[in-house]
């Protein structure tokens, strides 16, 4: 009955309040009155003079004649009398975060509402013009969760925390190399050595070519053979290896306050049209805010992205630096200057258009912490959320599926080097300094560091969480970006070659022929496709007669070629399958019949990075974002993600069986 009474009481005070005019309520509680209690329940006298001055109509009609201002903002002073009038705390500074808990009411009142973090508890910060006054009054009256964590402010306290909130940091003498060793980076394509061993290579070709002409063709079929057979058997193996369905290095939960401070870099250029979606999806990430850093990466001249980010508050925990125009103007040199500037203990990389799922940091965190400190590289898995789009997305997600679903997940068990991906690869820190960073100089410097961190004998795995990424939606940004990405292989492989008798002292047989199918493979995949493929088809229809004196060197060469489109094709097959049905993507197997012209396509890539490499080794070639329609939940909540089978699940149960459900690590 008590309960009942003290609610109809409540109800009655806040509608006498809410019908009061707002210049007679900031009559009743401003300073230079005798100071009111706030107006609860048990404080009938001062209820009384609230409702009798609401009777008064007289009253009222005379405050609107002489207030003209009440839809004018409060001043500061003004609303801390308020706030202490009906109870709630006032904020003269603000914390702002990005919305979350409160997403809603900041969207709905932006110039007036923010989202503040106290003691880890989200609040909701608002500066009420003076016409709203009586309804925020009667509203606490009321009561509520909402109420209980309402904040009062001032639109001076709003204006001053927002141009604080971010500025952009010009580092003048920024560092973006990590002394790595002359003969390990990309900054020359030639070492004078590889120069003279390539100048003795032709003459010796060109002689052995003369002396005995089919030394060469059999000695190059040979080497290609060997190379792109072992990239076949890395594949088939792969598509055949069951616990990839369910791979996932093991974890130490943490609690937040055990969580180390994770520093996460962001390289953009010319990327405005991404910077809303990029703050969106760092703001779901689940990771306590105090131990949170993103350093977002930018070029001096690029002033539309740099005002596009200032443009949407970023929260404290975002920094923009402005990258100096000092040296090779790449992804990795930005990377360098961020990586000098950063705090936290673990480093992780996002591209503009990336969408990570939530958990992502906190699984690479309770992965490191379980893990060995040789243990120096996470990368997580990248898949394509608008794989129906084009010809060209449908193929390359179903790539992206085939080497972050399965096969890096299998060289990872099998504790080989494999090549990162240019995103959402994690790091320790002091290792990252200690192997020198980035190479500044190579356009692929994911695929670089992958290899100079197996080279000194450091660990890296795979986790079971996904960033999703937008893929080229045309043949011609496609060529692009693939031009770019070949051309960084051939500069990777050019620099590991050269101290070869360093690289095999420093790997173990398997690793070596591991890194040769996988780099050299993968270069060696694309010419040899359309070569294999018009050989057959010549030596088949007698087109071409191969060495008329020598029909048995004919025929050899003929089978070898068919041995290796084969062995190619079914692997690939097998492994396309398996991460179709890993990732649930949503293709037909008969999209696999495209995979030739997909094959042609990259010959054209390889060719044009060849010229490239000769003519500007060092270019980077941009590759725009924000133009495909993309699911606009996909990575915030994990949709399309892979759902991975638990440790405990039987392995031949798990192997193909449908993932019908988002996996949450």
């Amino acid at each position: 009955m008590i309960l009942t009474t003290e609610a109809a009481l409540r109800t009655a005070v806040a509608e006498t309040i809410s019908g009061l005019d707002p210049a007679v309520l900031l009559a009743y509680f401003l300073p230079k009155r005798k100071p009111a209690r706030r107006p609860e329940i048990c404080q009938n006298n001062e209820l009384a003079q609230v409702c009798e001055a609401a009777k008064s109509r007289t009253a009222l009609a005379a405050a609107r004649a002489t207030d003209r201002h009440t839809e004018t903002d409060l001043e500061p002073d003004e609303a801390a009398a308020f706030a202490a009038w009906v109870g709630r705390p006032y904020a003269n500074k603000l914390a702002v975060q990005t919305p979350r808990a409160y997403a809603a009411s900041v969207a709905e009142r932006p110039d007036r509402a923010r989202e503040i973090l106290e003691d880890g508890r989200p609040l909701l910060a608002f500066a009420p013009t003076r016409a709203e006054l009586p309804f925020l009054a009667a509203a606490i009256c009321r009561g509520g969760r909402q109420v209980a964590r309402l904040v009062v402010t001032d639109r001076t306290t709003i204006a001053r925390s927002d141009a604080a909130a971010t500025t952009v940091e010009r580092p003048s003498a920024a560092q973006w190399s990590y002394g790595i060793p002359a003969g390990l980076t990309a900054g020359q394509t030639l070492s004078p050595t590889q120069r003279w061993v390539s100048v003795l290579v032709l003459i010796a070709a060109g002689v052995l070519a003369f002396v005995y002409p089919l030394a060469l063709p059999i000695a190059l079929q040979l080497f290609v053979t060997v190379v792109l057979i072992a990239l076949s058997a890395a594949r088939g193996a792969a598509s055949q290896a069951a616990f990839v369905a369910h791979f996932a290095p093991p974890r130490c939960p943490l609690e937040d306050a055990a969580l180390p401070r994770y520093s996460i870099l962001v390289p953009l250029y010319n990327e405005a049209a991404a910077v809303p979606g990029l703050l969106a999806s760092l703001a779901q990430l689940d990771y306590p805010a105090e131990k949170l850093e993103a350093i977002l990466l930018v070029e001096a001249d690029d002033t539309t992205t740099q005002a596009a980010i200032l443009a949407q508050r970023p929260p404290p925990w975002v920094r923009v630096v402005e990258a100096p125009p000092n040296g090779p103007r790449t992804k990795p040199k930005a990377l360098n200057i961020g990586l000098g500037l950063a705090s936290g203990d673990l480093i992780t990389v996002f591209d503009a258009e990336d969408r990570p799922e939530p958990a992502q940091l906190r699984c690479a965190a309770e992965t490191f912490a379980a893990g060995p400190d040789r243990l120096a590289c996470l990368q997580a898995r990248l898949a394509i959320d608008h794989a129906g789009d084009t010809f060209i997305t449908r193929m390359f997600a179903v790539e992206y599926a085939c080497l972050f679903d399965v096969l890096l997940p299998w060289l990872a068990a099998k504790r080989f080097f494999f090549p990162l991906g240019g995103t959402s690869n994690h790091f320790r820190r002091e290792v990252l300094v200690a192997v020198g960073g980035w190479d500044a100089y190579n356009v692929t410097e994911d695929a670089d560091l992958g290899v100079r961190l197996g080279r000194l004998d450091y660990e890296m795995s795979v986790i079971d969480a996904t960033t999703f990424e937008e893929a080229p939606l045309g043949v011609r940004a496609w060529l692009k970006q693939r031009t770019r990405w070949l051309k960084g292989w051939m500069q990777t492989w050019l620099v590991h070659m050269r101290r070869f008798d360093r690289f095999a002292r420093q790997r173990t047989l398997a690793k070596i022929a591991v890194f040769h199918a996988l780099i050299l493979g993968s270069l060696l995949a694309a010419l040899a496709f359309p070569v294999c493929l018009a050989l057959i088809a010549a030596q088949a229809t007698g087109l071409l007669a191969f060495w008329p004196g020598d029909a048995l060197a004919g025929w050899a060469l003929f089978a070898a070629n068919s041995v290796l489109f084969v062995a190619g094709f079914t692997a690939t097959i097998a492994l396309s399958l398996r991460a179709i049905r890993l990732r649930r993507l949503p293709l037909s197997p008969a999209a696999l019949l495209w995979l030739p012209v997909y094959w042609l396509l990259m010959a054209l890539a390889l060719g044009l990075a060849v010229i490239d490499l000769c003519r500007r080794p060092h270019h980077w070639a941009k590759t725009r974002h924000g133009l495909a329609r993309r699911p606009q939940q996909t990575g915030l909540g994990g949709m399309r993600s892979r759902r991975i089978a638990p440790r405990h699940v039987h392995v031949k149960a798990a192997r193909d069986a449908p993932l019908t459900k988002p996996h949450m690590v």
